[in-house]
């Protein structure tokens, strides 16, 4: 059945009046636009670089591999005249502890790596690519408890030696043993012990930065002390101590 036409002409005809009006409307009144923050001239852009080039993954079973692509010293590092050579250095998320000890065997190094984090620096002592000690000036840090073989050693030595580690880094079973206080046998296994303990916190800070000087003047008067040859027992050892599996 045909509908009459004269109806929706009129709703037409009202729908064309509306649009003209609200057209007209839209001419006249400019719409509003947020302020766009202009830049000064003077004004500082910081720009934040993406942290994904400093993920780097390096296995512990690459041992037999030769150590490619060393990372040269950082212009940060400050060189003075009579002062060791910087040898390598950086952070460990992007140069780890792993490759830089396969380094240090594997191109028979002699220096100090130095590793710096939260807590007084660690100091891991190698001669011809052998693993001589490591300390740090804590003493606490080093051992916090008195080994059961120095329960008849003098208290007074004890504490002087501790003194002296604070100083000079020497820990202070090295100390004891020149002073005749305990064997230096003794001295050298309680040494790799705490040192295998001290370096095993290493593998679970957050990020360490870490330098090796070659040639300093640190090993001179370390000619009495055996290296430990096999550095990669070494390295599994302070990994079996390791209490937070979870985290490394």
């Amino acid at each position: 059945m045909p509908k009459p036409h004269g109806k929706p002409q009129a709703i037409e005809a009202h729908m064309d009046s509306s649009n003209r009006e609200e057209q007209e409307e839209s001419v006249g009144t400019p719409v509003p636009q947020e302020d766009e923050p202009v830049q000064q001239p003077d004004a500082k852009v910081e720009t934040v670089e993406s942290e994904e080039w400093w993920k780097a993954t390096e296995s512990t079973s690459d041992w037999a591999e030769p150590v490619a692509d060393v990372p040269p010293a950082e212009d940060v590092v400050p060189k003075q005249p009579g002062t060791a050579d910087v040898y390598f250095c950086g952070h460990t998320n992007l140069f780890p502890l792993n490759r830089a000890l396969r380094a240090i065997s594997q191109e028979r190094l002699t220096g100090v790596l130095r590793s710096f984090w939260e807590q007084e620096p660690i100091e891991l002592l190698a001669r011809d690519g052998e693993i001589v000690l490591l300390t740090t000036r804590d003493p606490n840090l080093y051992c916090s408890d008195t080994p059961a073989i120095l329960a008849n050693a003098d208290v007074v030595n004890i504490d002087r030696a501790r003194a002296q580690q604070r100083e000079n880094g020497t820990p202070f079973f090295l100390t004891l043993a020149r002073e005749e206080s305990i064997a230096l046998e003794a001295a050298t296994d309680l040494m790799r012990e705490h040192g295998q303990k001290l370096f095993s916190q290493l593998w679970t800070a957050p990020r360490v930065w870490i330098m090796f000087e070659k040639n300093t003047d640190a090993l001179a008067d370390l000619a009495d002390l055996p290296g430990d040859p096999d550095v990669r027992d070494w390295v599994l050892e302070t990994l079996r101590l390791v209490q937070d599996l979870e985290q490394l």
